[in-house]
């Protein structure tokens, strides 16, 4: 009888860590991956594919205005967003007219607010327009002369993107800007005023990155055969439909970590990738016309 040496065929079961994605962070993570606010998925070791999750914020100084039109009369009329009207009086006569204080309540849509870009806690940045479920964290009024608040906030739900504000605008509020639109019945002229009535919002969202990892080739070794393989990994950014283009990542080792699934068969050194065949050799002969059955295992490569 003569010795038939096992053959091998496997593919390898890959196993990666959280530090792939500082190794690997493009352009949208100049700064590295932040320390907070990220989750990992699945978290810890993970097979083939892992997604990261990272907390954005922003900050946004609207500028919003409660406009007053004078009309022929000693009226002068605000609409709101939901379209009706409020009115007040007149404050002097003349070209001094100006509108009397009154309280404006208005649900306000602050979508337009949001910061072009919003970063994460490493000070990357990202364009709002990739951003997942941007919302309100927090809005404030801010101590000027143009308005008085009512309430000590705004009212808003976390998380949304309307907030309802009130305030008291005209005399004795500092008027931001009047103009004159047109003449009154009894000649005097017909002004608009402006108040601003600026607001301080805080945003959160998040933006999403993958990373998929592959070895590059299957193949055949016989017992106590050595070979190094090659892992690749590609990137999908947040501001990316499709995954881009697969990067050689073999030679990383303080960032990857390879396992074998059934390592008195194959040994893998962890840092380089590097394999072994192990699996031991199996005496057989033809019997009765029979091939003699070699020593065979798979490994699933993700």
């Amino acid at each position: 009888m003569r010795k038939i040496p096992a053959i091998i065929s496997f593919l390898l079961a890959l196993v990666i860590m959280l530090s792939i994605f500082p190794m690997l962070a493009d352009a949208n993570f100049s700064n590295g991956y932040p320390d907070k606010d990220i989750e990992v998925t699945p978290s810890g070791l993970a097979k083939g594919k892992q997604t990261i999750k990272v907390k954005v914020t922003g900050t946004a100084t609207p500028r919003p205005k409660t406009v007053w039109t004078q009309g022929d009369y000693d009226i002068w009329q605000a609409t709101r967003n939901e379209g009706d009207r409020v009115e007040t009086q007149t404050f002097s006569s003349g070209d001094n007219a100006l509108p009397m204080e009154k309280a404006v309540k208005d649900k306000i849509n602050t979508t337009n607010y949001v910061p072009a870009s919003l970063q994460d806690e490493a000070g990357n940045r990202f364009q709002k327009v990739f951003v997942k479920s941007v919302g309100i964290d927090d809005i404030s009024y801010v101590d000027v002369a143009t308005y008085t608040p009512v309430g000590a906030k705004p009212d808003f739900e976390k998380g949304k993107l309307f907030a309802i504000i009130e305030t008291k605008t005209g005399y004795p509020n500092k008027v931001t800007e009047k103009r004159q639109y047109g003449i009154r019945q009894d000649g005097d002229k017909k002004f608009q005023a402006d108040y601003e009535t600026p607001l301080k919002i805080d945003y959160s969202g998040y933006v999403n990155e993958t990373k998929e990892i592959r070895v590059r080739e299957d193949m055949q070794l016989q017992v106590d055969d050595v070979k190094s393989l090659v892992a690749e990994i590609r990137t999908k950014a947040y501001n990316q439909e499709e995954f881009g283009n697969w990067v050689n990542v073999s030679k990383r080792a303080e960032q990857i970590e390879w396992s074998s699934n059934q390592k008195e068969v194959v040994y893998v050194e962890k840092l380089t990738g590097q394999i072994v065949a192990k699996t031991s050799e199996r005496q057989s002969s033809r019997q009765n016309g029979k091939i003699p059955k070699m020593d065979r295992i798979t490994f699933m490569k993700m």
